[in-house]
């Protein structure tokens, strides 16, 4: 059987169900199921086996080929993890509609013969998931890295850190002026001709703004440096709000100043960058 298929491509089609495989193998019209189990697939890579494929296509479904696919590449058998749109594409070039497990298992094989995709290596696959794991620990360690610094700033707790590193993921990475123009504490002038207004805050992001805002009250009774300048700002007659939100600005301008620099709260830090 084997010198008789030696001359022409045998190409093995494979509808992955969350119960069962539905094999086709073309031109031999041979269709056969197994269950999706060890026991299934140990018996479907035996019968594939005999018929010495050139490619085995598997529709990719993201989680129900895994166990075939590496039986596939511990049996050494070719086999291609094909993308379910290029296949669909193909049954509308070829002008099929009608859907059952065998059609879809022939129309896989016919898609492989005619096709001829790029076989598909578990290497590559490893090294795909290996890298998108490997930015995946980058972005938690750097997630953890900023989570520190800014929780060491008295006054700063889980949910304005949440919302700082959720809604502002620039931080650390911007200038202290565009910091505090992204949560919209950075004062504007509102001058035209001989009319000279009082300057006001504007846009930004709300979400930060407010629970910074917040967290101020709080931090002002707890954190020696704001609550010394609000102190100052009041005594020198500037409302309370507007007191506050001059101190909003220059927490976020020391956050963004710390992260930068990855520094934990200093007074003295504070104060040098607090412009």
């Amino acid at each position: 059987m084997n010198h008789k298929n030696s001359c022409r491509e045998i190409s093995v089609g494979v509808d992955t169900g969350k119960k069962q495989l539905d094999i086709y193998i073309r031109p031999l019209d041979i269709y056969f199921t197994v269950s999706n189990d060890d026991e299934g697939i140990k018996k479907a890579i035996k019968t594939i086996k005999i018929h010495s494929p050139t490619p085995i296509i598997i529709e990719a479904t993201g989680r129900l080929e895994h166990a075939f696919v590496l039986a596939c590449s511990k049996s050494n058998l070719p086999f291609v993890l094909a993308n379910p749109m290029h296949i669909k594409r193909f049954a509308g070039a070829i002008g099929q509609l009608a859907k059952t497990d065998k059609l879809d298992a022939k129309l896989i094989a016919h898609y492989g013969e005619s096709i001829k995709p790029i076989l598909t290596s578990i290497k590559n696959q490893l090294e795909k998931v290996d890298n998108k794991l490997h930015n995946l620990i980058e972005q938690c360690d750097e997630y953890k890295t900023k989570k520190n610094i800014v929780q060491s700033m008295p006054g700063i707790g889980d949910v304005v850190t949440f919302s700082l590193l959720s809604n502002m993921p620039e931080l650390g990475y911007i200038t202290n002026k565009k910091a505090a123009a992204l949560i919209g504490v950075a004062p504007m002038n509102r001058e035209s001709g001989v009319y000279q207004g009082h300057r006001k805050i504007r846009g930004g992001r709300h979400q930060i703004r407010t629970v910074m805002y917040m967290a101020m009250k709080s931090a002002m009774q707890c954190n020696p440096v704001f609550k010394a300048m609000y102190q100052r700002l009041v005594a020198a007659g500037k409302a309370k709000k507007m007191s506050i939100i001059a101190c909003v600005r220059k927490m976020i301008v020391i956050l963004n100043s710390m992260v930068r620099d990855g520094v934990m709260w200093d007074a003295k830090f504070a104060e040098k960058n607090a412009c």
